[in-house]
């Protein structure tokens, strides 16, 4: 029978170290993981979904608000309801929003909550005659 050698203390510490390690991040991985299911879950719900026109965003002169962001869905075709849990939903607003032709740049979009989303815009200078 052979019997395995004795391991020298710093051996002994490196491998606590590294089963630390794994363990951190197998609990950490598992927390995530639990998070994108429950999102996945929650993101259809009534409570977590918004109309895209209650975005608040400034408004290009000459266009009502209504028009405005009826022409940003229309020229984006991004839906009518949003969900505020959506990782993605200030990406898919900025990549909206940029596709209007009176956008110049798209500044920074706010998720707060279903009532509070708001994007920063900047305008192409009109046309004068």
């Amino acid at each position: 029978m052979v019997t395995p050698s004795p391991r020298s203390p710093r051996e002994r510490i490196i491998l606590k170290c590294v089963l630390v390690f794994v363990a951190v991040g197998l609990a950490v991985g598992g927390i995530v993981a639990v998070g994108n299911l429950a999102r996945g879950m929650l993101a259809d719900r009534d409570r977590y979904l918004f109309e895209f026109d209650a975005v608040e965003c400034p408004i290009p002169p000459g266009l009502s608000r209504g028009q405005f962001l009826a022409e940003v869905q229309y020229l984006s075709g991004i839906p009518e309801k949003l969900s505020v849990v959506d990782a993605d939903l200030p990406d898919a607003l900025m990549l909206a929003f940029s596709r209007h032709p009176r956008v110049k740049s798209v500044g920074k979009v706010r998720v707060v909550s279903r009532s509070n989303v708001s994007i920063e815009l900047t305008f192409v200078a009109a046309d004068g005659p």
